[in-house]
């Protein structure tokens, strides 16, 4: 290992670990900054597994733990996306049993490998390039969700951690399933440099230095309590503090033109209606709609705060009117059925079907 790989890779770790005890001591009643930190260490166990030569010294106690809690970065990348972007906060079966064979597939592979047990194609394609895709769909997915959720999301500096913390990890990931890609197409067409990598691995060291330098200029010149809005723990969850709280002259004409525009104008029947052009409908700038409705009227993202005006017209229509419950859906706002019947039973707790049938009958 050179000395700038190792410097890099002291450096990073160290800020790694700085990051992680940081969210441990000042956040971790928290499950969230747990999961942060936890991923942290994550990813410094890669980094050392990564080190020719350095963790085979050790032993294979040590190289078997150092790539298990390795290979925890991609399902812990998801997990925090998931947790930063999605509004259920379930976790779907799915993403467990995907976790769960990536794991074991890549526990084997490494198995065989380190034991250099001779093993066919067939094998070599299901404990490496089958974990290689299932990767490959974490990353992307959390991607995804990145993309999906910023829009929607009325907290500005939120937006903007969260899309900087999900896009600065995913790319790391990225360039490890590059490399994790090249390795296993140089193995299935028989190439005996299977060392050979697109991205030397002294690069996630540097990279990784660079974003813990740009977490720590961000962050720590803003307040400690801020950094709660990474975990989406601020005043969405109806905590904001009283300065937030205090309605002005200007908010108050704001929130009244929101409600006309909602109400009157009925805005909310425009399918895949946006911020920007409820702004625009009503002449305001589109960040001082986010914040109204955000910190005066305590909606944790667009969607939710469209669906209050949707499902309340939909209730409506459903007890004074004759009308499909399919052409109601649609004709409030939402692009699918499955979006319509998923909002109203959330806000409810009872399909369309079931709320039209249980007003008819008390009537």
């Amino acid at each position: 290992m050179s000395l700038t790989h190792l410097v890099f890779l002291t450096l990073a770790v160290s800020h790694m670990l700085l990051v992680a005890l940081y969210f441990l001591v000042h956040h971790w009643k928290q499950p969230f900054a747990r999961l942060i930190s936890l991923f942290f260490l994550c990813v410094i166990a890669y980094l050392m597994a990564s080190i020719p030569g350095d963790v085979e010294r050790h032993g294979p106690v040590v190289e078997i733990i150092l790539h298990r809690f390795g290979n925890l970065t991609v399902l812990l990348l998801w997990l925090i996306s998931h947790h930063l972007f999605a509004d259920d906060q379930r976790t779907h079966p799915l993403v467990w049993w995907l976790g769960g064979i990536y794991m074991i597939l890549r526990a084997v592979g490494s198995t065989f490998s380190n034991l250099d047990l001779s093993y066919s194609s067939l094998f070599f394609i299901v404990t490496y390039a089958l974990p290689q895709l299932i990767m490959v769909g974490f990353v992307f997915h959390a991607f995804y969700l990145t993309i999906r959720g910023y829009e929607i999301d009325l907290v500005s500096e939120r937006r903007i951690d969260r899309v900087a913390f999900v896009i600065g990890m995913g790319v790391l990931l990225t360039m490890i399933a590059i490399n994790a890609s090249y390795r296993i197409l140089n193995s299935l067409l028989a190439i005996s440099n299977d060392t050979l990598l697109l991205i030397p691995t002294q690069y996630y060291s540097i990279y990784l230095y660079l974003v813990t330098v740009a977490f720590f200029l961000w962050r720590f010149r803003l307040a400690r309590g801020s950094l709660l809005s990474l975990s989406g723990m601020s005043s969405i969850n109806g905590n904001s503090s009283a300065e937030h709280n205090k309605l002005g002259k200007e908010d108050l004409r704001l929130i009244e033109r929101v409600r006309k525009a909602m109400v009157d104008d009925k805005l909310f029947l425009k399918h895949k209606l946006t911020v920007g052009e409820l702004a625009k409908h009503i002449d305001s700038q589109e960040y001082r709609i986010r914040r109204v409705i955000n910190q005066q009227l305590n909606f944790r993202n667009f969607s939710d705060f469209l669906n209050q005006y949707r499902i309340a017209e939909t209730a409506r229509r459903l007890t004074e009117t004759e009308e499909s419950i399919s052409y109601i859906g649609l004709d409030v706002g939402y692009t699918s059925l499955s979006s319509f019947h998923k909002a109203f039973k959330k806000q409810h707790q009872l399909t369309p079907k079931e709320y039209r049938m249980r007003h008819q009958v008390d009537i």
